[in-house]
């Protein structure tokens, strides 16, 4: 559209990163860190961001991330016109957020659930869901995840591969998933592995080492052999070598590895709440019952999975290799719909009204 686009990330240090002159020659992007030095990750870049916006004086801000995030946008003065991108993670929206997402001038939601709830409270929202690149993620051949089994992560070449992609933190339940795979073990021992991209020692997570271990499925645990700057390729690779992707998150906004790994063509269990139910029905895989809800220190609903439940629809997708397939075919048709190519269309289309 000719846009130049400055990208301000608060996860960089201060000052400009680097320029990007995209392919079209039509505009100029630029990044550039808006990280405190003193401060790290914690002030967001609220001591950064309004000097940038003063020097770039931009025609329209998007923000991306959880309210969290940028919410002290709605205090910085002169501000352009703002759209934020919303996900939500759980049900109800707090009181909290309707006067900060009131000063909006325009609230995208990327997925059906976090649309609804928004509704619930009053808020309109703009439906436009996160993508995934296609020709990044993508079916590998049958012959190249037998070598890649057996080369890349040294994994036995003829177990079943549980996967799972997640960041080792409190919401993402992984005591649960453990557990779920011990139990599935005990059903048919030997016969898997769980296979884990998520970096084991995570300071706001669990020892994973001492938690396979806690469980005694510690042999049968096996974690990437890279956890950090893990490039697309090798991402793709890590989604492919599983059979089937699995979770037990507390509750999604969106479900980003799940798509990643849809587009891979591999099925998946999840739970059946929040956004992450949307991307796995119709068809796509099982759907895990919630056993009950817990209130979050954020006053919104988290979600525990039934662990029987769990291991019940790992033992129906393991003995059914019919479904599966079926299954596998209608997650990676499902996950072209949300190819960039597609997504970006919506945003022209929001852009070209602004």
């Amino acid at each position: 559209m000719g846009y130049d686009v400055d990208i301000a990330d608060f996860g960089l240090p201060d000052g400009l990163i680097s320029v990007v002159t995209p392919f079209t020659q039509k505009a100029v992007v630029k990044v550039h860190g808006i990280r405190s030095d003193n401060d790290g990750y914690r002030d967001l870049g609220r001591y950064k961001l309004p000097k940038l916006l003063k020097t770039i004086k931009p025609g329209l801000l998007i923000l991306i991330g959880d309210l969290r995030m940028y919410s002290y946008v709605v205090d910085i003065p002169n501000v352009p016109y703002t759209i934020a991108v919303l996900p939500v993670d759980g049900s109800p929206v707090p009181n909290a957020w309707l006067p900060i997402l009131d000063k909006f001038d325009e609230i995208v939601s990327v997925s059906e659930f976090g649309m609804n709830e928004l509704k619930k409270v009053g808020i309109n929202s703009t439906l436009i869901p996160f993508g995934v690149d296609t020709n990044i993620y993508h079916p590998l051949s049958e012959d190249t995840i037998s070598e890649l089994k057996k080369t890349a992560e040294d994994l036995p070449p003829d177990a079943w591969i549980w996967g799972a992609v997640t960041r080792n933190q409190p919401r993402k339940n992984l005591p649960d998933l453990f557990l779920a795979f011990k139990k599935f073990d005990e059903i048919y021992p030997d016969k898997s592995i769980l296979y884990v991209h998520s970096y084991p020692e995570d300071k706001i997570g669990w020892d994973l080492f001492e938690l396979a271990r806690y469980y005694g499925i510690a042999t049968k645990v096996r974690f990437t052999k890279q956890f950090f700057d893990v490039s697309q390729r090798v991402l793709n690779s890590i989604y492919n070598v599983a059979d089937v992707n699995i979770t037990a998150t507390c509750s999604e906004g969106f479900g980003l590895t799940t798509l990643e790994s849809m587009a891979t063509r591999t099925p998946q269990i999840a739970p059946a709440h929040t956004a992450i139910a949307e991307l796995v029905s119709p068809n796509c895989g099982e759907l895990v019952k919630v056993e009950r809800n817990i209130m979050g220190t954020a006053l919104v609903h988290e979600y525990l999975v039934s662990i029987d439940d769990f291991v019940d629809k790992m033992v129906k997708i393991y003995e059914n290799p019919g479904l599966r397939d079926w299954y596998a075919r209608n997650a990676l048709e499902k996950a072209k719909k949300y190819s960039w190519d597609l997504v970006v269309q919506k945003w022209v289309k929001l852009l070209e009204g602004f």
